[in-house]
C-alpha cells in the first residue's frame, strides 16, 4: 500500500533546485522592499545572482556576484541613475563587496505583484488592540494583531 506523500517531501527537491547554490537570492527576494526602499521595490525585482568570473588571485577571496534585476521600462532610467546607491544598499544587506555589478533587464510588470498596502488610521489600530485584549498568550496576540492589520490594509 502506498501512503500519500506530504507536500514538504514533494517540494524539497524543487526548492533545492530553485534556490540552487545561492540562498542569498532568496533572502534578498524576501527582504527586497526593505533593502532598496518601497518605491524602488515596486518597480524592480532581483531575478538572478550569478558568480562573477575573476582572476586566480580573486579566487582566494569570497565569491563576488553580478545581480540581475527585472525593471519596468519606465523606471529603468531612474534606476540606472541610482545604480551606485542601489549597489551600496544591496551590499549592505548581503555583505561588503558581495555584489560588484548590477545588470538591468527591462520587462513588463509582474501581474502577480503584491498589492500596495494602505497605512492604517489610529482608530483602526485601536480597534485591533481592543479586539485582541482578551487574548492572554502573547505570541497568539501578536499573530492575531498582524493578521488584523494585514486584512484591514488590503481593504479599499
Amino acid at each position: 500500500m502506498s501512503y500519500p506523500k506530504s507536500l514538504g517531501m514533494i517540494a524539497r527537491p524543487l526548492r533545492r533546485q530553485a534556490i540552487g547554490k545561492f540562498p542569498a537570492l532568496v533572502s534578498l527576494l524576501e527582504h527586497w522592499p526593505t533593502v532598496v526602499g518601497p518605491e524602488t521595490g515596486q518597480h524592480c525585482l532581483p531575478i538572478r545572482l550569478v558568480p562573477q568570473r575573476g582572476k586566480e588571485e580573486d579566487k582566494k577571496h569570497a565569491t563576488r556576484f553580478i545581480l540581475h534585476l527585472q525593471v519596468r521600462p519606465s523606471y529603468a532610467p531612474v534606476l540606472q541613475h541610482d545604480l551606485p546607491q542601489l549597489l551600496n544598499q544591496v551590499n549592505g544587506f548581503l555583505g561588503e563587496d558581495c555584489v560588484t555589478k548590477i545588470t538591468l533587464h527591462q520587462a513588463p510588470p509582474d501581474p502577480y505583484q503584491r498589492p500596495v498596502l494602505r497605512p492604517l488610521s489610529p482608530s483602526e489600530l485601536q480597534k485591533i488592540d481592543e479586539m485582541t485584549n482578551t487574548v492572554t498568550d502573547s505570541a497568539l496576540k501578536l499573530a492575531l494583531q498582524g493578521l488584523g492589520k494585514a486584512l484591514l490594509q488590503r481593504k479599499n
